[in-house]
């Protein structure tokens, strides 16, 4: 559908290849080769603080550091990368506090579940009363003897 293309592409990309093929790239071997974590970091700086560096920059940026970037754009995508940065990993912290709680439960279930019995209480085995009741004596005998 050429048409969809002359309205999403620029004019210059529409005879040279797009930046969205690299990116594509760069972000799939990103989520294979990094941590969840490191890789979600990458892809959102790429994605967030790349654009606000270029709208702020563009907008209003005054210092020049070289022909193409301001001091304004570098500082909006130094803000932007702290953020995702910290926004990424408050929830990577919260996700994996929330494994370890529910994996701690089911390993002290599991514990639990396995831990063996407690050795019987030998003064109960000795009692004259329950001697009496399991060999099955009556019950008057066991009231005669508990008074």
């Amino acid at each position: 559908m050429p048409w969809v293309n002359r309205i999403l592409v620029r004019a210059e990309e529409q005879v040279r290849e797009a930046a969205m093929t690299p990116y594509a790239i760069a972000v799939l071997l990103t989520i294979l080769t990094f941590p969840k974590p490191a890789a979600l970091v990458a892809i959102y700086t790429l994605g967030i603080a790349d654009p606000a560096a270029a709208l702020v920059g563009i907008r209003f940026g005054r210092r020049k550091l070289s022909a193409n970037r301001s001091f304004e754009g570098s500082l909006a995508f130094f803000v932007s990368t702290v953020a995702v940065a910290a926004a990424v990993l408050t929830w990577a912290h919260g996700r994996r506090a929330a494994r370890d709680h529910r994996r701690g439960a089911h390993d002290r279930l599991a514990a639990s579940a396995l831990r063996a019995p407690a050795a019987p209480d030998r003064r109960q085995h000795d009692d004259p009363a329950l001697r009496r009741l399991r060999d099955g004596s009556s019950r008057r005998s066991l009231a005669s003897s508990l008074a």
